[in-house]
């Protein structure tokens, strides 16, 4: 063979698609011209980048029982399918392909073309499957990663809740033992009293020390205030002389604490009492008294 009948050979040869006798002439031919290997490793690289040569598509439906179609008829003419030889080669046909195919020219472009577009084919069939697999992957990883997520904020809330369960509780512990320490004190008297009725459920204890002059007030069963609202506390005689003496806010279940210093005589006050009033308290009681309770020591 010379370099004009092997040139149109390269491309089958390199797909495998020659029968033994004349890819063995083509073989020899390869191994004494300077030009034709070259041609050569020209078709064996266009071979290597023909599956990325086209855009990714779905396979036309009924493709595989076309495909099969013509396997079928090719069997039924005497065609046999040669596996692949130790060289990784494509599978080729032997037996009666010329007398299937017009001359040499055009039945080996022919011929090329149905192998791309086969190889094209299933190239684009193996994509497309492996690009809705990692679809599917990373759909399944975005929701493992948003479970995640939730789970975290869900525990960062948790964490936010015990840390001020945690302060409030501390508060409380501090305020319990500094009452319990003046409760202590034998200079120290002590008033109970309860709700009245606009808050019967309230009760408390008036701790009140007439030498110093301080009192802390402690109270449970308080209705939980707004932002902007605060309980007052009053003292007055019975005159109606009337003393706003300090503001204070209640923490878990409507407990509350309050302490005062007040100048000399303020605790002899006939009568105490506490109101819900707006932020920053008010001048005279604009709600009624929750506690209105006599003072027994100031009679003393």
């Amino acid at each position: 063979m010379d370099c004009n009948n092997v040139h149109p050979l390269l491309g089958p040869y390199v797909l495998g698609a020659l029968e033994g006798a004349e890819r063995a002439s083509v073989g020899a031919h390869l191994m004494t011209c300077s030009t034709c290997p070259l041609d050569l490793q020209h078709e064996r690289d266009a071979l290597q980048w023909l599956p990325y040569a086209a855009d990714q598509v779905e396979p036309p439906v009924g493709l595989k029982a076309k495909l099969m179609r013509r396997i079928e008829a090719f069997e039924a003419q005497g065609w046999v399918w040669e596996e692949a030889g130790a060289g990784g080669a494509l599978p080729s046909l032997r037996r009666g392909w010329r007398r299937l195919l017009p001359p040499r020219p055009v039945y080996s472009m022919a011929f090329s073309v149905t192998v791309v577009a086969l190889v094209l084919v299933g190239w684009s069939t193996y994509q497309t499957l492996r690009v809705n697999d990692l679809q599917s992957r990373n759909d399944e990883q975005v929701e493992q990663v948003n479970a995640l997520r939730d789970m975290n904020l869900e525990q960062v809330e948790q964490v936010n809740t015990l840390r001020d369960m945690n302060n409030e509780l501390g508060i409380r512990v501090k305020d319990q033992w500094r009452a319990l320490n003046l409760a202590t004190d034998p200079k120290v008297e002590t008033v109970s009293f309860k709700g009245s009725e606009a808050s019967p459920a309230t009760r408390g204890s008036l701790l009140l020390d007439m030498e110093e002059q301080t009192a802390v007030m402690m109270i449970v069963d308080l209705d939980p205030l707004s932002q902007d609202e605060v309980y007052q506390v009053w003292m007055w005689d019975p005159g109606g002389s009337l003393l706003a003496v300090g503001t204070f806010r209640t923490s878990g279940e409507g407990y509350g604490m309050w302490d005062l210093h007040v100048r000399s005589g303020r605790l002899t006050y006939r009568f105490f009492g506490v109101t819900r009033e707006p932020q920053g308290g008010s001048s005279s009681p604009t709600q009624p008294m929750l506690i209105r309770q006599e003072n027994p020591l100031a009679t003393q």
